[in-house]
């Protein structure tokens, strides 16, 4: 018999389960296809029966080297069916997967990833497994999987940079995608009957959890065909079924500037716009709910971590902690500290007085002690004459001036008695005239303490981005 310390295959996938075998998993409306849970479910296991030919031993980490998509979901699935754990990479790495050398000794990809895999791997001499080799032996017999894990055995590793910016390779337990995924399932009441539209790679714990656990957990459908530019994503994507839309923030801030073209009515069966990576903008997330009752909800945590809080900015501008987060929630404009289920263990030597974990992000405490503001990285936090000040706090408030496109405030040494001071740079609109920054300071007195107003404002003809729209602060002119 399992103990309590073990679970079930059956815990994290329909696939077991024989009601669902005629029902729906995949659909791709461009192709006019559908793929049944049987039929998924007998790719697994032919795709676990070729791994096992070709690896002998038991228990292998194993890079997955793959596309988003229906191939990646079926040699995750299959690889830790057959007693096997995943390795999952961003396949646009390059130089970093020389780091990785020694942690596997097989690699799945296909023909279309060969040259990438061999310019970087070139000394290496890892197995490859190809996906096209899934035709070794067909066949439609259930593979003998071993259904019970230890629910602190390593389910996969996630190679990410995580919240420190240095590649690592970080594993993921049973007990911490499970513990996240059982919540996330009731916070969006999430059923078989929900449509998920998948705009995020399934290599991140964000898109990891929400294309490929949540869904085979309910045993809802996913789109296969995914569109790219923001009019197909809402015609060919939102319209056509999709109830939870998983993408975020750059992506939403595309969709905003074409959803005036549609009514209130094309998105009733819209459940959820679901964001992470960085705070979605609070104006975009209003115009979603007030132009088209579209709801966004907001994701935070990391990969070491794992979920942290949720906001419904729509309703509430605060954050609001997952029941199971323990955090220290004592001082104000303090880095946040937490202990949790969903934290990786490679994480727990680091646990401060053997039981915080020090995120590195800075928080206010809201209205109820469940409830906080993201003030941004400790960092990013600058002390002026003995008081704590968030360089992103006040980047929000300029932000909110009608003379500005965006800005970027930093802290610089002040070199006299007040330590430090904040420098702000700043995008204006056009045909604005030279008084402007006074204009954009009368702004700050109305919204900021005297000592936490930038004691330079900086016009700059643009802020410089990186890919996914964030700030890149050391590409800013030097004061």
């Amino acid at each position: 018999m399992p103990s309590d310390k073990t679970i079930s295959l059956r815990d994290f996938t329909v696939f077991f389960d024989e009601s669902y075998n005629n029902k729906i998993a995949f659909i791709d409306h461009t192709k006019h296809e559908e793929i049944s849970y049987s039929e998924v479910f007998k790719d697994i296991c032919r795709q676990s029966h070729n791994i096992n030919l070709d690896v002998k031993e038991s228990n292998q980490k194993i890079l997955v080297f793959l596309d988003s998509g229906y191939p990646f979901v079926i040699t995750l699935y299959s690889l830790l069916f057959s007693g096997h754990i995943p390795i999952l990479v961003n396949i646009k790495l390059k130089g970093e997967l020389s780091q990785l050398y020694d942690n596997y000794n097989y690699i799945i990809t296909d023909k279309s990833h060969e040259s990438h895999l061999k310019q970087y791997l070139k000394h290496s001499d890892h197995q490859i497994i190809y996906w096209e080799n899934g035709n070794k032996q067909q066949s439609d017999t259930k593979y003998p999987f071993k259904m019970h894990r230890d629910i602190t055995e390593t389910m996969l590793y996630l190679y990410t940079s995580g919240s420190t910016g240095q590649a690592k390779m970080l594993p993921k337990t049973y007990e911490n995608i499970l513990i996240e995924a059982g919540y996330l399932t009731k916070l969006l009441d999430l059923t078989e009957n929900d449509t998920i539209l998948p705009l995020v790679p399934s290599f991140h714990i964000y898109g990891l959890l929400f294309t490929i656990i949540l869904p085979f957990l309910v045993g809802c459908k996913i789109r296969k065909d995914i569109p790219f530019s923001p009019l197909n994503i809402l015609e060919d994507g939102i319209l056509k079924g999709s109830t939870l839309v998983i993408g975020n923030p750059s992506l939403y801030s595309g969709l905003s500037s074409i959803i005036n073209q549609f009514k209130d009515e094309d998105f009733n069966h819209v459940k959820w716009l679901i964001s992470s990576t960085m705070p979605l903008p609070e104006d975009l997330a209003i115009d979603f709910y007030s132009k088209v009752k579209i709801k966004t909800l907001e994701l935070y945590g990391s990969t070491e971590t794992g979920g942290i809080a949720f906001r419904k900015i729509f309703e509430d501008k605060y954050w609001t902690f997952f029941p199971y987060i323990q955090h220290n929630m004592e001082l104000e404009n303090q880095s946040l500290k937490i202990n949790s289920p969903g934290l990786s263990i490679s994480e727990f030597p680091k646990l401060q007085d053997n039981k915080w974990f020090d995120t590195g992000d800075v928080v206010a405490q809201g209205p109820s002690k469940d409830r906080f503001s993201l003030l941004g990285r400790e960092n990013q936090i600058v002390k002026i004459a003995g008081n704590r000040v968030s360089a992103i706090e006040v980047q929000n408030v300029i932000n909110e001036s009608p003379y500005i496109l965006m800005s970027a405030v930093i802290g610089v040494s002040a070199k006299n008695l007040a330590g430090e001071q904040l420098v702000a740079y700043i995008q204006i609109k056009e045909n604005i005239d030279d008084s402007i920054i006074n204009h954009i300071k009368s702004f700050c007195k109305k919204r900021l303490a005297e000592y936490k107003i930038p004691k330079h404002f900086i016009v700059v003809d643009e802020i410089p981005l990186g890919p996914n729209n964030k700030i890149i602060y050391h590409k800013l002119p030097k004061l």
